[in-house]
């Protein structure tokens, strides 16, 4: 029962599982009942496909990336909680023709791990406390692991006005590589503002959830229709082998999508999810972070598929 990701994989977690609270669940045991030795796990895995693009003044680009994680979540006390969590995510790019950022292929396959803990604190009944730490190593195959590491935090608290409203916020920081502390607000949302169409900030378009907002709609008990928008910003460590020796490269874009949902149980949750990466753009820093070169694509569409499974 939790919140959590912007620019790291285990802070989308969070945020996806904190909004969770505000989505009615009839089988999830309340807080407090849950014994402090028992954990009650969620796995994840994904596989989502960025088609080609066109980079301004270049040539093309083509990404699949796959990502699995798991969180447990047990009852320290009868009103606090921890979530403990673990993602992977591989992201393997395939360039064609010039670039434009100074090399063909300025990076290929970047790898990125995440590590959380999150604390709920309900000193009442409507009220929820959270915060946490975050850790997260982020680079390609061969690059430097002690020089892609980023750490940082959030915390933050939500109220259940209604039946129909949870609303919270918070702040978060996250170091990031040869940059400066990035700081982001945390929102907490699940609004039901007509029957059965709800506006959320727990958003299902990945394996862990985006950091964004969709509008959802539940045909029935087990499927749900939505749309949503999100911003992502990914900082990873090159390789000392490549064009940019210990450099930095960065990923940025506006994913919006339109998802199906099935949950054929409590326990369980399919996704197929597609749509388009807009404002897009690709960036170089050599290894101190300075900026060599900087390059937009056009939009590109997406399409993947996640599971979810609680046990």
């Amino acid at each position: 029962m939790t919140c959590v990701r912007i620019g790291a994989i285990v802070l989308l977690s969070a945020t996806a599982a904190f909004a969770q609270n505000g989505r009615p669940q009839q089988d999830v045991e309340p807080a407090g009942k849950t014994s402090a030795a028992t954990f009650d796990f969620t796995a994840s895995a994904g596989l989502e496909y960025i088609f080609g693009s066109d980079i301004n003044d270049g040539g093309d680009f083509e990404l699949l990336r796959g990502t699995v994680g798991i969180s447990g979540t047990t009852a320290l006390t009868e009103n606090l909680d921890m979530t403990l969590l673990a993602d992977y995510e591989f992201a393997e790019y395939d360039w064609n023709g010039e670039t434009g950022l100074g090399s063909r292929e300025p990076w290929d396959s970047v790898h990125t791990i995440g590590f959380g803990a999150l604390l709920t604190l309900r000193p009442y009944n409507e009220w929820a406390i959270f915060g946490g730490p975050i850790l997260r190593f982020s680079g390609e195959s061969d690059a430097d692991f002690g020089e892609s590491f980023t750490a940082g935090g959030l915390v933050g608290a939500s109220y259940q006005v209604s039946d129909e409203l949870l609303l919270g916020a918070g702040v978060g920081g996250m170091t990031q590589i040869e940059d400066k502390v990035r700081w982001f607000p945390v929102i907490v949302l699940d609004w039901e503002f007509l029957n059965d169409v709800r506006l959320t900030s727990r958003t299902a378009a990945s394996t862990v959830g985006r950091t964004g907002l969709e509008i959802v709609y539940d045909v029935s008990r087990e499927w749900e229709v939505a749309i949503g928008g999100a911003r992502e910003k990914r900082r990873f460590r090159l390789d000392d082998g490549g064009d940019f020796p210990g450099g930095v490269g960065e990923d940025v874009g506006w994913p919006v999508w339109a998802r199906l949902s099935y949950q054929p149980n409590p326990n369980l949750e399919l996704t197929l999810y597609g749509g388009v990466i807009a404002d897009g753009n690709f960036g170089v820093d050599d290894d101190g972070g300075h900026q060599l070169s900087y390059k937009d694509y056009d939009p590109a569409g997406l399409i993947g598929f996640t599971a979810n499974l609680r046990f």
